[in-house]
């Protein structure tokens, strides 16, 4: 049975999703409909090299051109999104007067077009916007086409941008910076690289479970954390090998929606601060950052989210079943994600370029900046350095 740690039943909470989700395979051919609706005259299609040079991008123009939609397409968005990057496309949406941005690709993507709605509606810089709130309405309407199945950025109302000269992140959050509506098409995950879809599944991994284990999660956020953890869990490694399979790729996608419907109603907590971090400083990619933290933030919070630990691990198969001890299933929840990470070959902390002298800085400005107010064990800077050396090292999570 499941534990006693699940929380107050009785407790109010909101819940709120102000994108309309429209899913299913070829579902990204409704684009020109899509705009449309959104009374769109001029559009500004954001994406990265790798979806353009996919072929991903083309088709889509060639909707728009054939139901007579101006467009122009900027196409080097950067891995980790930058600042002036964004400053910068959003000074070409104003001097071509867009009305609609079309965001195409993964996270990135999503995530710099954001932050040029944001920009281009209100003018200034996107770092005038950093933090929640600080985003008057309104903001030009962005459709988002996920080509990833992993950030869920396409159902959230944040940004996560990468401000260079000050090497670190900064999030910008209001309601009205989510994509009014998201194209959901598992068909434009098919060509996705093995690796972009191990660390780019992980990082959906990483919100489910984070979503389920934050001190403010709900019951609504839950069932959906627990839903994507039980697809992402059973057909990552299918994904993976079998990039064409259609029955995989759309677990992979509904599992990753999934997740970034949950996290955006409860919150995320300690693996994306040291993500973040690692991120910011030295360019890591995102998913591989979260994959890295994940098992040993899940370690150290095992004596504060046991329960959800052990209700993780029975859903993941790792744990036996619900009658199985809590404290064991709990333990075999952890060792499961972190077998999954070496599994798929995701790099190791080592490998990124960052060396043992670095820790303790990573450690102090994580500790620093860290929006771990939700997690589900209180982390001083000591409790940081220990598990980026336990990752440095390789060492098991518990």
């Amino acid at each position: 049975m499941i534990g006693t740690g699940l929380g107050d039943l009785a407790k109010g909470f909101s819940f709120s999703l102000q994108t309309r989700v429209e899913y299913g395979m070829g579902i990204s051919k409704k684009i020109a409909d899509e705009i449309l609706r959104c009374h769109g005259t001029r559009v500004l299609v954001v994406t990265d090299p790798g979806v353009s040079e996919a072929g991903l991008v083309s088709p889509l123009a060639g909707l728009l051109k054939k139901r007579g939609i101006p467009f122009v397409i900027f196409d080097r968005v950067e891995e980790n999104p930058r600042a002036k990057t964004v400053d910068h496309v959003a000074g070409i949406a104003v001097e071509q007067g867009v009305d609609t941005i079309v965001a195409v690709g993964g996270g990135s993507s999503l995530d710099a077009a954001k932050g040029v709605a944001a920009v281009a509606s209100h003018g200034g810089t996107i770092s005038d916007y950093e933090g929640f709130g600080r985003l008057p309405p309104p903001v030009i309407p962005l459709i988002a086409i996920p080509t990833t199945a992993g950030t869920g950025s396409e159902v959230t109302n944040r940004a996560v941008i990468t401000d260079g000269a000050k090497k670190r992140k900064i999030t910008v959050g209001k309601p009205n910076l989510a994509p009014s509506v998201a194209l959901v098409d598992p068909e434009l995950t098919f060509t996705l690289p093995p690796a972009i879809t191990a660390s780019t599944g992980i990082d959906a991994l990483t919100h489910a479970i984070e979503a389920y284990t934050v001190l403010c999660s709900n019951p609504l956020s839950d069932a959906l954390a627990l839903h994507a953890i039980e697809l992402i869990s059973g057909y990552l490694g299918q994904a993976v090998e079998r990039g064409h399979d259609p029955e995989a790729r759309s677990a992979m996608m509904l599992g990753s929606l999934l997740a970034g419907i949950s996290f955006g109603n409860a919150s995320v907590a300690a693996v994306h601060s040291m993500a973040e971090v690692l991120g910011g400083i030295f360019d890591v990619p995102h998913g591989v950052a979260n994959a890295i933290f994940l098992p040993y933030v899940m370690g150290f919070n095992l004596p504060a989210a046991q329960d959800r630990l052990a209700r993780i691990g029975w859903t993941m198969g790792a744990g036996g079943t619900d009658s199985s001890p809590a404290p064991e299933a709990a333990r075999q929840a952890v060792f499961r994600v972190y077998g999954l990470v070496k599994e798929l070959g995701i790099p190791s902390l080592r490998k990124t370029g960052v060396s043992w002298n670095d820790l303790d800085h990573l450690a102090a400005v994580t500790y620093q900046t860290a929006k771990t107010p939700y997690n589900a064990r209180d982390m001083e800077e000591a409790d940081f350095l220990e598990l980026f050396r336990k990752a440095f090292k390789e060492e098991e999570p518990v």
